[in-house]
């Protein structure tokens, strides 16, 4: 069960850098963008560190949703960590379109 905690927190850690990428290096981040947005060619690094910070949203509620898994997986009597990520993972979808949908503006 520790491995699978420690891939979980690692997995949350990695997420939530993610977008930083964009932030620190907005020239090479824009490739990534450009494979989910193809009209994102000639956005400027401004634009690009936007969409980084748009993105830092649902990343940081996947990864909280994962440490409460791993929460939960370190003591599985109580609920309250598996409730909270099933409604965030719930959620998650939502707010990833919602992102998209304002990064899609600030890139156009």
């Amino acid at each position: 069960m520790l491995i699978i905690r420690f891939i979980l927190f690692f997995a949350a850690f990695v997420i939530m850098l993610y977008p930083v990428w964009g932030l620190i290096e907005p020239t090479s981040y824009l490739n990534e963008l450009v494979e989910t947005f193809p009209f994102a060619k000639g956005a400027s690094d401004a634009q690009v560190q936007k969409s980084s910070l748009i993105l830092l949203l649902p990343n940081a509620i996947i990864s909280i949703a994962l440490v409460l898994i791993a929460k939960f997986i370190s003591n599985p009597s109580t609920y309250n960590f598996a409730y909270i990520a099933a409604t965030l993972l719930v959620f998650f979808p939502i707010l990833q379109s919602v992102g998209d949908i304002f990064i899609g503006s600030v890139l156009s």
